[in-house]
């Protein structure tokens, strides 16, 4: 499928001037001025692609504030125009993402669709910088609370059950009803 990436960066390339290249790993990178590095990959099955930048590196656990936004930003996909956030363990970092199908999409669209992704991904940080410092300011949670939050699945209780691992947890957690990992 990078064939066909290819051929839409070469037609780009012709179009606006611009000397994009697709990587040996068949992934394309675009720098663009506004400090946005946005990746675009073919999806291994070809029937869309993605088109994704990390959005800010993550300072746990100073960056609760930061995350509880993008997760606010990811309801309904309204403030992130269709995108999701994501946290990318790896490095660390909140990544932006959109999906697009293949199907009738070529090199305009591709054009367009990365236009428009940067500037979203440019106003999603700004609005996450903002409100990740002060929406949230006020929450009080150790490492403890959030690690109660991870929920992998078939090593959790959930709280309100009768059980010895979660009881004394169950009254002093400020998220009753997710889940607890056991100790």
């Amino acid at each position: 499928m990078s064939t066909l990436l290819e051929g839409w960066v070469r037609e780009i390339n012709e179009k606006l001037g611009t000397s994009f290249d697709v990587g040996e790993d068949g992934r394309l990178g675009v720098a663009f001025g506004n400090g946005v590095n946005a990746g675009v990959e073919i999806a291994s099955e070809g029937d869309h692609y993605t088109i994704y930048c990390p959005i800010m590196v993550l300072d746990a656990p100073q960056d609760l504030g930061v995350v509880l936004a993008a997760l606010k930003m990811n309801l309904y996909q309204i403030e992130t125009y269709g995108g999701v956030l994501g946290l990318d363990t790896f490095l660390g970092a909140l990544v932006y993402s959109v999906r697009h199908p293949l199907a009738g999409s070529e090199a305009e669209t591709l054009a367009g669709h990365l236009d428009r992704f940067s500037v979203a991904a440019e106003g999603i940080r700004m609005r996450l910088k903002e409100r990740g410092g002060e929406e949230f300011d006020s929450l009080d949670w150790t490492r403890s609370d959030l690690a109660a939050l991870v929920d992998e699945p078939g090593d959790e209780e959930t709280i309100g059950e009768d059980s010895s691992s979660t009881a004394g947890a169950a009254e002093s957690a400020p998220h009753a009803g997710t889940h607890l990992i056991r100790a």
